[in-house]
């Protein structure tokens, strides 16, 4: 919002003015009329374009000043222009449910097995108003939440005019829970409506759940060192076969409450031979998993596919490398997996400059920069390796991709950093030397991976426009002899 003043001095006397300047205070604008002959008049257009403090103080004020020479001596004055601006304070909160560990995709219902689940309480807070909020908080009666008590992590005291903010709190539902909250804000005083989320357990339904990992050994068991594997599809559908696997049976080892992966969850109550809803499908998240809550009774098959360079598929919970399994859902919680293995190898030696003497059983650790393809995000997976006693290392099953290292003396604990990209299957060939690093790669150089960088900020809005209509003309003598008028005007 722009507002223009328009400042008139005028020489109502009989003398003349020499030197006249019209000053606005508010803008630093000014103008110097050399002579004002009696009834002439000095003229000065000044803008001004209001910013958020103005309008949450609620007005703006603005002076001009005029001062000049009279054959009788100087000459001075000031006046002073007050605009009211209307005060919209306003704050929305919207609830949602999910069991991800992201807020992202989250909505107002979920549905989870018998025996409930860990769930994920999301709620988006947002100022529509066009005056900044203090105080904010949320008022939630199941997380024992109030404006004097605790408040997510991550609220921030202010909510600027067009800005939002998405928190979030964790529990355990049992039963199914309708869960409704309200925002807050201390000052101006506001509360918004109430926002309902529901996080429905159905007694006759189970969890689908499981993960991928890097099957490194190619054993077809998840052992330690072995990471999991983010950016997996995964699709429920009902079985034609009818016959589910022996390794698919249900789980006598996990609880339904330990199946509430932090992914994405199926939804409503999945029925075998309902065509209205014939097939669910999800991606195992940042942590590899994946969960389908509220799985009715029946036979199902599990199919899992990707499309990452440098993996293969190795093997699934029934032992085939076809990554589909057949299971059935009865009376409790069913677990299926999938096995990959990468295709590249990182390999070199660690050792000293100063002499060549190798650093025995040094600590490597590379992380790759996942299935998004940038270094930082939460998809990134580490790999690790130590060095023999020759300061040899060998990290293979990896991914095509950058990787950034990282190699540790275990005596002297000094970190090398380096770095590698891998595009194919010939090992790339990467000697970490203290102080400084020799990298090759056979037969062609790699490329440094590309990191990504967050843009800028955006700056909060201001807020709806202030729609202020003032005409205010104001007459001041000066000297006895000069007359000083002031206009305002507003620009669009």
């Amino acid at each position: 919002e722009t507002y223009s003043w328009t400042v008139t001095a005028t020489n109502t006397g009989n003398t003349t003015i020499t030197g006249l300047t019209v000053t606005d205070d508010l803008t630093g604008q000014n103008v110097t009329c050399e002579v004002v002959a009696p009834d002439a008049t000095c003229v000065l257009e000044a803008t001004y374009v209001l910013v958020q403090a103005d309008v949450d103080a609620g007005s703006v004020a603005n002076t001009a000043t005029v001062s000049g020479q009279t054959p009788t001596g100087e000459i001075s004055g000031s006046d002073t222009d007050l605009v009211p601006i209307a005060a919209d304070p306003s704050v929305a909160v919207a609830k949602s449910v999910t069991t991800e560990a992201s807020c992202d995709g989250s909505g107002d219902f979920i549905a989870l097995p018998e025996g409930g689940g860990d769930v994920v309480w999301c709620f988006t807070i947002t100022n529509p108003g066009n005056v900044t909020l203090t105080g904010v908080a949320i008022d939630d009666d199941l997380l024992d939440m109030s404006p004097s008590g605790a408040q997510p992590a991550g609220l921030p005291a202010t909510l600027a005019p067009g800005e939002t903010v998405v928190v979030s709190a964790g529990s355990f539902v049992r039963d199914t829970t309708i869960n409704t909250v309200t925002a807050i804000a201390g000052a101006p005083a506001v509360e918004s409506e109430p926002a309902t989320a529901v996080a429905d357990v159905d007694p006759d339904t189970f969890g689908v759940s499981g993960f991928a990992f890097f099957d490194r050994n190619r054993d077809g068991v998840q052992d330690e060192g072995e990471p999991l594997l983010p950016g997996v599809e995964v699709v429920l559908e009902p079985s034609d076969e009818g016959e589910p696997s022996d390794e698919a049976e249900p789980s006598d080892e996990v609880e339904p409450a330990e199946l509430a992966f932090a992914s994405v969850t199926a939804g409503a109550a999945f029925e075998p031979g309902d065509r209205r809803s014939p097939r669910a499908v999800t991606t195992t998240g940042a942590d590899g998993r994946y969960t389908f809550g509220a799985v009715a009774v029946g036979d199902y098959v599990v199919r899992s596919s990707m499309s990452l360079r440098g993996i293969v598929q190795t093997s699934d919970s029934d032992g085939d490398l076809d990554w589909s399994v057949q299971l059935s859902v009865v009376d409790r919680p069913v677990i299926a997996y999938f096995a990959a293995i990468g295709q590249g190898t990182l390999q070199g030696k660690v050792y000293r400059q100063v002499d060549g003497l190798p650093i025995a059983n040094a600590k490597l650790a590379c992380v790759w920069d996942g299935p998004d393809g940038s270094a930082g995000t939460a998809d990134d997976v580490t790999f690790e390796s130590v060095a023999n006693a020759e300061g040899n290392y060998l990290i293979d099953g990896l991914p095509f991709g950058g990787f950034a290292c990282t190699a540790v003396d275990p005596v002297t604990g000094n970190v090398q950093p380096f770095s590698a990209t891998i595009n194919s299957e010939v090992p790339v060939v990467a000697d970490v030397v203290y102080p400084s690093v020799v990298f090759a790669q056979t037969p062609s150089t790699p490329k440094t991976p590309s990191i990504s960088r967050p843009s800028a900020p955006r700056l909060p809005s201001t807020g709806a426009s202030v729609l202020v209509l003032l005409v205010v003309a104001v007459s001041m003598l000066v000297g006895g002899s000069a007359l000083a008028t002031s206009s305002r005007r507003r620009r669009k």
